[in-house]
C-alpha cells in the first residue's frame, strides 16, 4: 500500500469518527424516537472504520481506539471476550500465514468498493434565518425510493448515498408546520450541492 493509500485511509477515518459523532449526539437527543436512518449511519460507519483500522493495522500503522467505534459491552460479557480472544490466539497461531493472505484479500475488496457520501444540511425560516425543528425532509434520487428525514433541534438533517449517485439529478422536497412546502432539483455534486434550504 502507497503512503498515499495509508493518508486517504487516514482522512477516511476522520471524517467516519466525525460523522459517527454527529450522530450519536442526534441518537441521544432523540433517544428510543430515533429514526431508522440515524441508526443505519452508526452502524455503517463503526463498520467502515474496523475495516479501515484492520488495514492500517496490516501496515503496521498504528490507530488510537476510540470508544465511539464499537458498540458498548455489557460488563457480564467481559469473561465471555476475555475466553473468545485466547481461543482466537491459539488458532491464529497455526493458521496465521492462511487468515493474513484471507484479510489482505478481503481489505483490498472493500477498499474497491465505492465508499459512501454524507449529505449534512440545515433547515431555517427564510426571512428569520431562525433553525426549523422537526422538519419533514424527502430526498428523491434516480431509481430507488424516498427516504424521509427529520430536522434535529438545531435543523440539521443528515442523508447518507452512493457516491455513485453524485453527478445525478435528485428531488428534495421540505414540509413543516406553519411553513409552505418547498419542492427543488438538484444536482448531487459534492461541491455544488446546498448546506442549507429556507422555507417562508
Amino acid at each position: 500500500m502507497t503512503n498515499e493509500q495509508i493518508e486517504d485511509l487516514q482522512e477516511q477515518l476522520l471524517f467516519l469518527r466525525e460523522q459517527l459523532a454527529y450522530a450519536l449526539q442526534q441518537k441521544e437527543e432523540m433517544g428510543p424516537n430515533t429514526p431508522f436512518l440515524i441508526r443505519q449511519v452508526i452502524h455503517d460507519n463503526r463498520a467502515e472504520i474496523r475495516k479501515i483500522k484492520t488495514a492500517l493495522s496490516v501496515e503496521g500503522i498504528e490507530v488510537e481506539d476510540d470508544p465511539a467505534d464499537e458498540v458498548p459491552v455489557a460488563s457480564q460479557a467481559l469473561p465471555i471476550g476475555k475466553f473468545l480472544l485466547r481461543r482466537i490466539g491459539k488458532l491464529l497461531s497455526f493458521g496465521l500465514g492462511l487468515l493474513l493472505v484471507v484479510l489482505l484479500g478481503y481489505v483490498f475488496v472493500s477498499l474497491l468498493k465505492p465508499q459512501p457520501f454524507t449529505y449534512m444540511f440545515r433547515i431555517q425560516a427564510k426571512h428569520t434565518h431562525q433553525n426549523v425543528v422537526n422538519a419533514q425532509v424527502s430526498i428523491e434520487l434516480q431509481g430507488i425510493l424516498p427516504a424521509i428525514l427529520y430536522s434535529d433541534g438545531e435543523g440539521l438533517c443528515s442523508f447518507r448515498f452512493d457516491r455513485s449517485y453524485l453527478g445525478k439529478w435528485a428531488q428534495i422536497r421540505v414540509e413543516a408546520v406553519g411553513y409552505q412546502s418547498l419542492v427543488h432539483e438538484i444536482e448531487q455534486s459534492e461541491h455544488q450541492i446546498p448546506e442549507g434550504w429556507e422555507i417562508d
